[in-house]
């Protein structure tokens, strides 16, 4: 017999907070973002990974970077009632035009 599992996960919303950080030129959008994941590790990787731009290396400097991995720029709050279904895999719900770029980076 064979047995299915449907993994739960959550559903987080990632929301900038820093609009002024010179870090969002790396990024391909700065808007709210909802992610379906397992934790909000995943879900800030998803959208690291999607939305990234690859920012120039300037020896000596310390280099901006895409914001999605860093909390003081970018709040994740799970959706504990969100009307998004729990189940499936992980991917971008909102804006969901993303997703088919995601599961590309996935493959």
């Amino acid at each position: 017999m064979l047995t299915l599992y449907v993994l739960k996960m959550k559903i987080f919303k990632l929301h900038p907070i820093t609009s002024s950080y010179s870090g969002w030129k790396y990024s391909t959008i700065s808007e709210d973002v909802i992610i379906r994941a397992e934790n909000e590790k995943e879900a800030r990787r998803i959208a690291f990974i999607t939305f990234s731009k690859m920012a120039p290396v300037q020896a000596g400097s310390p280099n901006a970077t895409c914001p999605w991995n860093h909390a003081e720029f970018v709040e994740c709050t799970e959706l504990e009632d969100s009307p998004c279904p729990k189940e499936g895999e992980q991917e971008i719900l909102h804006p969901a035009k993303y997703n088919y770029e995601f599961k590309r980076s996935e493959a």
